[in-house]
């Protein structure tokens, strides 16, 4: 549908250029001939009125064709285009026309010349003949220019006719507003007053708690007082003693009866400290958040009482920074305005109020509510919502009063918001409602509450530059048929990669064949690796020319891959050899869309030497573990040995080490480690004796050499 749409969109402005062309070209001409027929003489002739007759009744006819295209066509869009350029040349032709018919009438073929040569000459007359010309053409131009200011005033009247019919549109949906908000503010009523409920409960239910516990002594007094005193009186058989041990239980049940009553009333303080909570209503969602009334008394007061008057509601989230905050509480939408409750009862002074520092808070986590630091450490109305973790550098500057507790979904939709340069956010964000659930604040009577909420003006639900949120973002305006196809083809392979990626046939969705890689098909099952690349190989180098053989008979399959070097190699191939007669047939040529390439092992060509191939080495051998029996953690049966002579051995070897270790042994070899000693010395002192004679004797010699005697001579 869309692409007949285009075809007759190209068709229509194929037909208004030629069109406009044809006609300023007429247009031309004809204010040439006109120009001549205004000048007269004897250039003006009865072919000239005639050529200039044939000229406008082409235009005419030419201008009633195009028109009765206009009539076909459907979109505004291109009705408002054909409007800018006919209407010009219309105006044209129909000026041309009234200057057709304000041209003097030919002279008469039977006239006298000369008679017409003195008319011609008469200076007043040819002044009066200009000057009556000039003024038909100016008439001529006024009576146009009027029928154009008529137009003109018909369409701005019927653009003011429009908008009252909008704006009566607009009327109608604030008043649909203004029902649903009316309806809100019913069930705000109803949610309070059950809140009223639940509190008068409490208070009946503590009460109930407070009186059962006043009267828990008496009740533990009787019953001691006649558990202890009655049988005791009636085992010493005398009353005194029943009368004294009654008193005794009646003290006991009293001092029990108080114990139970501090047990049943410690969880019932005078001031419960309950944790206050507001619900937000935005436009993404809602958010539930709990206030640090204990911590944050001033804060806790001023949200509550802003909240309770409806101040935020339809205030914008004005700035949104991805894991980092979310910045609402200004009705002005700037960032700049906003006051605290307390202006409501101190006026201008009391527009903002000083932050609470102790104790002190950390921005640990999402979700944090903090009001926003003016300047001065001053707060007001403005405030932000954490949208990430551990953001250590706003404790010092702004002031923790809560956190939301429930809602953390619609804080990540929030923290997924596309904004412009100034964290703007592109759609429009806003909080709708604003309900407190639980306000332990008296109200003061400075502060006046509004009985309903307020309601979206005019500018906020037209005059934005922002997206609406229920409006539908058309992913395809603005393009054609083909790029519509080109993308859809484009999402479907990257679907298709995505499934090959989690089966386990791609490493990796996003990776692409190789670009310098041909898939030949069709090929003769006797054409070899040797001939394919015989062939090829005139286009460039080729690092690997392959025809896939079956497993196990070896015959071809009849297609291959050839590798190039380069990719201009591989492309001129591309464009040479697709269907190009190979051992009789025709092959066909085409980029391989095969990422197997990537991780195939890839034989080298030929005309490459293959490294020698190493033998490959044998695994290495597992270590023999010698095991030892003494060593061993558990007992063996040691089985009967076939053999005599082996047990005598073992026998053997057994007294001989169970000799070594006795004690007798351990002095022998003290002994004997005494006599090694000094055998030791002895043989020292014999070494060093031979050492002395040796140089001695060697002293000598050199002393009585002839070769001595002979220097010294």
């Amino acid at each position: 549908m869309s692409s007949t749409s285009t075809s007759s969109t190209n068709r229509f402005k194929t037909l208004v250029q030629m069109y406009e062309k044809t006609a300023n070209r007429q247009l031309g001409e004809l204010r040439a001939l006109q120009r001549i027929a205004l000048q007269g003489g004897i250039r003006d002739t009865p072919a000239l009125r005639e050529s200039i007759a044939t000229y406008e009744k082409d235009l005419e006819d030419g201008l009633r064709g195009i028109l009765t295209v206009r009539g076909e066509m459907t979109d505004s869009n291109q009705e408002h285009e054909f409007d800018s350029i006919i209407e010009p040349i219309r105006q044209q032709i129909k000026t041309l026309s009234n200057v057709t018919k304000t041209l003097n009438p030919l002279r008469s073929p039977g006239a006298n010349p000369f008679e017409q040569d003195i008319e011609d000459d008469n200076p007043y007359e040819m002044e009066s003949r200009r000057y009556l010309r000039e003024t038909t053409l100016k008439d001529n131009e006024l009576r146009q220019l009027a029928v154009d200011v008529k137009e003109r005033a018909e369409a701005t009247a019927k653009v003011e006719k429009d908008m009252a019919d909008l704006e009566k549109i607009f009327q109608e949906l604030g008043r649909i507003v203004h029902e649903q908000h009316d309806v809100v503010d019913s069930i705000e009523e109803q949610i309070e007053r059950a809140t009223e409920d639940v509190k008068r409960g409490n208070e009946n239910l503590r009460k109930a708690v407070k009186s059962k516990a006043a009267k828990a002594p008496i009740y533990a007094g009787v019953v001691g007082g006649l558990a202890v005193g009655g049988p005791v009186g009636l085992a010493a058989g005398s009353a005194i003693a029943g009368i004294a041990a009654g008193v005794g239980g009646l003290v006991a049940g009293i001092y029990t009866g108080r114990f139970f009553k501090r047990s049943a009333t410690k969880g019932f303080s005078k001031k419960d400290n309950f944790q206050m909570a507001v619900l937000i209503e935005t436009t993404l969602g809602d958010l539930i958040i709990d206030l640090f009334v204990k911590e944050r008394p001033r804060c806790s007061l001023n949200f509550l009482k802003l909240c309770k008057k409806k101040y935020y509601n339809l205030n914008q989230f004005h700035s949104i920074e991805r894991n980092y905050v979310a910045q609402t509480g200004d009705p002005s939408g700037t960032g700049k305005g906003g006051e605290s409750i307390y202006s409501d009862m101190y006026g201008d002074q009391g527009r903002y109020f000083e932050r609470e520092d102790l104790p002190k808070m950390r921005h640990t986590r999402m979700g944090i509510v903090s009001f926003v630091n003016n300047g001065d450490n001053m707060l007001g109305s403005q405030f932000f919502i954490t949208l990430g973790e551990n953001l250590d550098y706003l404790d010092d500057q702004h002031t923790i009063f809560g956190q939301v507790t429930e809602g953390l979904e619609t804080l990540e939709k929030l923290n997924e918001q596309l904004t412009d340069t100034n964290n703007k956010p592109f759609r429009d964000i806003r909080i709708s409602h604003t309900i407190v659930l639980d306000d332990p604040f008296d109200d003061d009577s400075r502060i006046s509450y509004p009985p309903r909420s307020p309601s979206p003006t005019y500018d906020m639900l037209v005059k934005t530059d922002q997206i609406a949120l229920d409006e539908k973002e058309d992913e395809d305006e603005g393009k054609t048929a083909e790029e519509i196809a080109e993308e859809l083809r484009q999402r479907e392979m990257a679907e298709q990669a995505q499934i090959l990626e989690m089966v386990g046939d791609l490493k990796d969705a996003d990776e692409v064949p190789p670009e310098n890689v041909l898939f030949v098909c069709k090929l003769n099952p006797v054409t070899t690796d040797e001939d394919l690349e015989i062939i090829f190989s005139r286009f460039g180098k080729i690092n690997n020319c392959e025809i896939v053989r079956d497993r196990r008979s070896g015959d071809s399959l009849q297609y291959a891959f050839i590798e190039f070097d380069n990719e201009k190699s591989c492309e001129q191939a591309f464009f040479k050899m697709d269907n190009v007669l190979i051992d009789d047939r025709r092959i066909h040529v085409d980029f391989s869309q095969s990422v197997s390439q990537n991780y195939k092992y890839k034989p080298k060509s030929k005309n490459v030497e293959e490294p020698p191939r190493r033998r490959p080495q044998s695994p290495p051998r597992r270590p023999e573990i010698k095991r030892s029996h003494q060593k061993s953690p558990s007992p063996r049966r040691h089985r009967r040995s076939p053999s005599p002579k082996r047990d005598k051995r073992r026998d053997d070897r057994r007294d001989n080490e169970r000799r070594r270790r006795s004690p007798d042994n351990h002095r022998d070899r003290d002994r004997d480690r005494r006599d090694r000693d000094s055998d030791r010395g002895h043989r020292d002192r014999d070494r060093d004796n031979r050492r002395e004679n040796h140089r001695d004797s060697d002293r000598d010699r050199r002393r009585h050499s002839p070769d001595r005697r002979r220097d010294r001579r």
